[in-house]
């Protein structure tokens, strides 16, 4: 998550506690982003490092018939 960029997901949260009523905002919400860091003086193997977990979590969750991040 950019801070900078609150909109990429900001919008839908927001739907979200319109949807939801009662109340509801950031004011009661937490948003908790998690990073994953890879340390290296070579940049280009730092990538590689990353690009299994990438790939799993970009390309792979779900069963073969249905991809839950484009649902």
């Amino acid at each position: 998550m950019d801070p900078t960029k609150y909109s990429v997901i900001g919008d839908s949260i927001e739907e979200g506690f319109a949807k939801a009523g009662n109340g509801k905002s950031l004011k009661d919400f937490d948003i908790a982003p998690f990073v994953t860091v890879a340390m290296n003086d070579d940049l280009d193997a730092a990538y590689d490092a990353l690009r299994p977990w990438l790939a799993l979590y970009i390309g792979g969750m779900g069963a073969k018939n249905k991809n839950f991040y484009h649902e």
